[in-house]
């Protein structure tokens, strides 16, 4: 993958070429990074997105930030919650 267009570059002219408004070098990851190290990677690189490929560059899918933020605080608050009902079964008299 060379890189990718949004939509809102396009523009009005037809004639524009592909390699004016597409962005070179878009992020990617392999499919067995840590969630935590692709996070970090939305956050250095400031996307919104990260294309998940194989080793010889295959497109697998992609990775939104947002799904990523969401399962992971869904992750600790299930975490949170599993710790508290620990914490009340022991302190309950």
């Amino acid at each position: 993958m060379l890189g990718r267009i949004r939509i809102d570059q396009l523009g009005d002219d037809s004639d524009t070429l592909a390699e004016v408004v597409m962005e070179s070098g878009p992020t990617t990851t392999r499919a067995d990074t840590t969630l935590e190290s692709m996070l970090e990677r939305f956050q250095t690189r400031n996307v919104d997105s990260i294309l998940v490929a194989t080793s010889d560059g295959r497109l697998v899918g992609t990775l939104y930030r947002s799904d990523l933020e969401d399962n992971l605080m869904a992750s600790e608050t299930e975490t949170e919650k599993s710790t508290d009902d620990e914490t009340c079964c022991c302190c309950k008299d």
